[in-house]
């Protein structure tokens, strides 16, 4: 593969800033020959393995709110992959929510770096006791892995990879969470309703107009719109966090510091 000259910069300006080759590999969709290739041209020294600290057993219970809340958010936004016969987890974010994957590498104790990439930050780990762990929370029932004292950071943390929030022009909240697993989305209804929230469940056909299999995807959603219910969601989704997208928990702020205004 003929790759330009700015693909050939831009990959010496990722590994010198510090990202690894297989890092480099995974965001710019080349193969790590490719990687190694290019920088063995540019004379660029690789580095020296390094072992990669993390937290291997942060999975192992979800008794805290750093494991509940990343379940959570992984669950709406991170993946899963084989790569080379190892289970590799990504987590891919908007530059701007930069500060916010940072402080998943702070949780989970790793020494793993940030890669950026056009409006991209992300984070790859194959560590197979971390990435099976994950597995294995994913796969299971929220309730069953996440106890009641730690359910409303999990859905928070789903609400912040997958949720929205707005307020219209009558100053009036509109939020919700969209998915495309009926499971997950029914399991997280049924919490809802558990905490006396009464969140309003659609299922509707849209059109998937993404590059690969193109035609109708079912959509499923939990949307409630209006001040009163906003403010008792927040309530409940916020106490005790430490871990929140703050863009969205000051849509929930502003608007009932109007309301009180008003």
């Amino acid at each position: 593969m003929t790759l330009s000259i700015s693909e050939k910069g831009l990959i010496q300006t990722l590994y010198l800033g510090g990202s690894t080759m297989e890092a480099i590999a995974q965001t710019l969709r080349h193969s790590s020959e490719t990687v190694f290739r290019v920088l063995k041209e540019a004379k660029i020294p690789s580095r020296q393995w390094r072992l990669r600290e993390i937290d291997e057993s942060f999975w192992d219970s979800i008794y805290t709110e750093y494991p509940a809340y990343w379940l959570g958010f992984i669950l709406a936004d991170g993946y899963l992959r084989y790569k080379r016969n190892k289970l590799v987890f990504c987590l891919r974010l908007a530059t701007k929510d930069s500060k916010h994957l940072q402080n998943f590498i702070d949780d989970v104790k790793t020494n793993h770096k940030l890669t950026s990439y056009k409006n991209e930050v992300s984070v790859y780990i194959s560590n197979q006791r971390f990435t099976r762990g994950l597995q294995e929370k994913l796969s299971a029932d929220i309730r069953s892995c996440v106890p009641e004292s730690q359910i409303h950071h999990f859905v928070r943390g789903y609400f912040d990879g997958d949720g929205s929030v707005h307020c219209n022009k009558r100053n009036q909240i509109h939020f919700g969470i969209v998915g495309t697993k009926p499971r997950i989305i029914s399991q997280l209804h049924e919490i809802l309703l558990s905490h006396g929230l009464n969140i309003r469940l659609y299922l509707r056909d849209r059109i998937n107009h993404g590059y690969k299999n193109h035609g109708y995807k079912t959509e499923f959603s939990l949307q409630q719109g209006g001040n009163i219910i906003a403010a008792r969601f927040s309530s409940w989704l916020y106490q005790n966090a430490t871990r929140y997208l703050a863009r969205k928990k000051r849509v929930f702020v502003m608007t009932q510091e109007a309301s009180f205004a008003s």
